[in-house]
């Protein structure tokens, strides 16, 4: 690849937000790390996906010796035809990609959590309890939060939390739905509840985020 320098640049911002051991960078700075992929991909006229495919080869090799065996980087993607087409999709892109390696990581030291990412995985559209997550893993309450505050510096229903506002925005930008839908589609009963956490994550209502995406779609379009 040419401007491996530029390259670098970014790769070593991955690995930094990764080995900083803080979930809420992974959520907040996923976008940051897309924007410079999509610039750097525009200047240097690579296609989007390609240099994605770059960076999950670099960073499997990176953290090799610090993942489950079993662990694959390329398989990252919930979606194997993965196409960045816009900021919002290539930020779901590196969300995805940076939360596969903290949570891998994180089984990777503690390997009794492993039951409690795929209890969420498999819950994400109901209530999940907190005591049930830790019940599943055999262990309590009060030391599973431990370890999440430690890996993770959050804890774990604020990593739930933001596991859903992700999903939540995918929702409200890709497929259009209603709030009241959103919510429900995320294990939220009380709609109002579900936009009081929206708004703490991203500092809008759910409301206000689509009419923020109707705004960049119309200035596209013009």
């Amino acid at each position: 690849m040419r401007n491996m320098g530029e390259y670098k640049e970014v790769l070593n911002k991955i690995t930094e937000v990764v080995d900083s051991h803080d979930y809420e960078r992974v959520y907040y700075e996923s976008g940051t790390l897309a924007e410079k992929v999509l610039d750097f991909s525009d200047r240097h006229e690579y296609q989007a996906e390609r240099v994605l495919a770059f960076i999950k080869g670099d960073l499997g090799q990176y953290y090799s010796d610090h993942l489950p065996e079993e662990t694959k980087i390329m398989q990252c993607f919930q979606d194997e035809d993965l196409v960045l087409v816009d900021k919002l999709s290539a930020e779901n892109a590196f969300y995805q990609l940076l939360d596969c390696l903290v949570r891998n990581l994180f089984i990777y030291k503690y390997p009794v959590v492993e039951p409690a990412f795929h209890y969420i995985d498999e819950r994400m559209d109901n209530y999940i309890n907190m005591e049930g997550v830790a019940e599943i893993c055999g262990v309590s309450h009060q030391y599973l939060l431990r370890l999440f505050r430690k890996m993770l510096n959050v804890s774990l229903s604020n990593y739930i939390h933001l596991r859903k506002m992700m999903k939540a925005k995918e929702y409200l930008y890709f497929e259009k739905l209603t709030n009241k839908e959103v919510a429900s589609r995320l294990g939220y009963e009380d709609c109002a509840y579900f936009a009081k956490v929206f708004k703490k994550y991203e500092h809008m209502t759910p409301s206000q985020y689509r009419m923020l995406d109707k705004k960049k779609r119309d200035a596209m379009a013009e």
